[in-house]
């Protein structure tokens, strides 16, 4: 990048922080942002405690992070008023699709799916990532039929799941039959 675009860029910066009223933080609305931060840039817990970033916070803020411990209690919350809020929505759903893959990455097996349905009110297409699990050992096409079973199950969907759509692997064509 030039020098030019650096200080263009900069500017902007500087031109739209500078007309935004500053806002008082609160503890609350802090610790919201940190949790923010490290699930969106899927950092590592312990960066919460990082003396760099103690550091950090301290002298832009004048706050102290939450601990690793608290910032983890606090994901498995958001995490489960997520999961309750999805099964929620989909109970109001008719029919769902869902699509599922299979990947191996440093030698662990996993298995992911997305839901996809037409929302009752507007009509409009909605999708949204339902799971992602671990499979122990090969996906095999019985470990693959019992963590779909266990994932519709988990959801409510069974018996709205009109498709299941995935590749035309072996493994799940035989989960199928």
């Amino acid at each position: 990048m030039s020098n030019n675009n650096t200080k263009t860029i900069q500017k902007t910066l500087e031109e739209t922080y500078s007309k935004q009223p500053k806002q008082k933080i609160t503890q609350k609305m802090f610790n919201q942002a940190n949790l923010e931060l490290i699930v969106s840039t899927v950092s590592p817990f312990s960066f919460i405690e990082h003396p760099a970033f103690i550091n950090y916070c301290n002298n832009v803020v004048n706050m102290i992070p939450v601990s690793r411990r608290t910032l983890m209690r606090d994901v498995d919350t958001c995490f489960t008023n997520m999961k309750e809020d999805m099964i929620e929505t989909l109970n109001c759903v008719e029919y769902v699709c869902v699509t599922a893959d299979c990947w191996t990455s440093f030698k662990r097996a996993f298995i992911g799916f997305t839901v996809h349905w037409i929302d009752p009110q507007t009509l409009q297409r909605k999708s949204n990532a339902l799971a992602c699990r671990r499979i122990m050992g090969s996906h095999t096409y019985d470990k693959l039929a019992e963590v779909i079973e266990q994932v519709l199950n988990e959801f409510n969907i069974q018996s709205k799941t009109t498709y299941l759509v995935t590749d035309n692997a072996s493994n799940f064509a035989k989960a199928f039959r």
